[in-house]
């Protein structure tokens, strides 16, 4: 079993997709919370990408 941090971290990666890379760097200052479908998006600063998670809220991940 992983330890609590890594395991929010995985679960975020698993349920949007994102390369290692992002999420390593991923920073919660770029994140947009949408509260009409419960989620947040994430607009990564120089892409044109935007993940969208539907299954984990940032409280999940966070």
């Amino acid at each position: 079993m992983l330890p609590a941090h890594l395991r929010r971290m995985a679960l975020f990666a698993v349920n949007t997709g994102c390369r290692d890379r992002e999420i390593c760097l991923l920073r919660w200052g770029w994140e947009v919370k949408i509260p009409e479908l419960n989620a947040s998006v994430f607009i990564i600063p120089g892409r044109i990408k935007i993940e969208l998670s539907l299954d984990v809220g940032a409280d999940t991940v966070r």
